[in-house]
């Protein structure tokens, strides 16, 4: 072992020390599994830092359908981000964004996410013409920063790209632990234009009461509910309640891991505006739309 790995290792004992109290020490054996995790994180924060710098970044996307008689189906999509390593392996964010987060990285996959889509929407207006909206994912992280709203605010203003079609996802559990916070953010995002989705929806501590002070336009609903909804009534009961509050406060719902006919039924039943999952479309490369216009 050399120098370097024995101090990275005990650079990640002296985390695991710090993560589970003061006066603390953990000793750094190659075994321990917590010690091997955060070396592991430590390694993805110098990986993930220079795919910033030498473009190891690539885009996926995945389209979002309306259920009936919504809008087209083939106009809105999220943004899903991939990593590529050195080898050519591809990495998803669930590989990832753990260590990006705990490192406070993830701020400024946030950053290089919203300039490179922007750049591409600008670069593709044959694309930019024909979509309602692309959702892109924030983080936590981003959203308590002033530091990335100024400047969210600053390269979102000087875009020529039409803002009405950039639509952020924050997480329910991000909203409701920093609900001032992320009332805030929205509100001064939204006065340029773009609009707010709140995703998993359901997940966590939902209270349909702080759904009031969150001025969001969409609600993700949990894709944990898909999983059970053809079977457990009070699965099913639960996404009409969250949609039936949602269209009162005049937004709109969207339905994850829509996986199957049967499950893409039940949401029509219940009233759902759109849906997302591998039944109605599965991620594919963002470089796939290139030249693909919408009906």
């Amino acid at each position: 072992m050399t120098w370097a790995e024995v101090l990275s290792r005990a650079d990640s004992a002296c985390y695991v020390a710090k993560e589970e109290g003061r006066h603390r020490f953990h000793v750094a054996d190659a075994q321990d599994p917590q010690t091997v995790q955060r070396f592991g994180e430590m390694e993805w924060v110098s990986e993930l830092i220079q795919g910033l710098e030498e473009g190891g970044f690539e885009f996926a996307h995945q389209e979002i359908h309306s259920v009936g008689d919504g809008l087209p189906s083939n106009k809105f999509f999220e943004i899903l981000l991939r990593y590529v390593d050195r080898t050519g392996r591809m990495h998803l964010p669930e590989n990832f964004l753990p260590a990006a987060e705990r490192y406070s990285v993830v701020s400024m996959l946030d950053r290089w996410v919203v300039t490179h889509v922007l750049q591409w929407l600008m670069e593709h207006p044959e694309q930019l013409d024909q979509m309602d909206m692309v959702c892109i994912n924030l983080s936590g992280l981003t959203v308590q920063d002033d530091d990335s709203l100024l400047f969210f605010q600053d390269i979102l203003g000087s875009s020529r790209v039409d803002l009405r079609k950039i639509c952020f996802e924050i997480t329910e559990t991000v909203a409701v632990t920093f609900l001032r916070r992320a009332n805030y953010f929205i509100s001064a995002i939204k006065e340029l234009g773009c609009r707010f989705a709140l995703d998993d929806f359901g997940a966590g501590m939902s209270s349909f009461s702080y759904l009031k002070h969150l001025p969001v336009d969409f609600i993700k609903i949990d894709g944990g509910f898909s999983r059970n909804l053809l079977k457990d009534p009070v699965d099913a009961a639960l996404v009409k309640s969250i949609n039936d509050v949602a269209h009162i406060m005049g937004k709109m719902t969207i339905a994850t891991r829509c996986e199957t006919e049967a499950v893409y039924n039940k949401y029509l039943e219940l009233g759902v505006d759109y849906v997302q999952g591998y039944y109605v479309g599965r991620p594919a490369p963002l470089s796939d739309r290139q030249g693909k216009l919408s009906s």
